[in-house]
Formats: C-alpha cells, sequence, structure tokens
C-alpha cells in the first residue's frame, strides 16, 4: 500500500502521480503513464481505480495477465 498525496494506492502496479499524470508499471518493462487533462478526472480515475485492486483500469488488466 503506497500513500500518495489524499490517496492510498491498493494497485500494485501504480507507482506515482503528479498534478495531471499517473505513473504506472509498463508492460514491457517500462513505465506507462496516464495524462487527464484536468486534476478532477485524475483524482476520480485514482478512486475508482488506483485505490482498488482488482480494479477496472486497462493497464492493470493488462499488467495482470503478464503475471
Amino acid at each position: 500500500m503506497r500513500l500518495k498525496g489524499k490517496f492510498t494506492a491498493k494497485c500494485p502496479y501504480f507507482e506515482t502521480e503528479s498534478e495531471s499524470m499517473i505513473t504506472c508499471e509498463g508492460v514491457v518493462g517500462q513505465k506507462t503513464k496516464s495524462k487527464f487533462t484536468e486534476r478532477k478526472e485524475k483524482d476520480l480515475f485514482m478512486k475508482n481505480n488506483c485505490e482498488h485492486y482488482p480494479n477496472a483500469c486497462p493497464i492493470a488488466r493488462i499488467n495482470d495477465k503478464k503475471y
């Protein structure tokens, strides 16, 4: 469990966040960055995905298949 800002990330693929971006473990050994136009859009995505695992995040579903 990683604490980032006001969120507690439970997704094992989550790495870090910034104002408008979430960085996660990538599929081919690199990092995957998801950019959002507004912070509230990113915060909502994190609340619905990063704070839960399993979740509906497409990056998490792809990484799940990798392991």
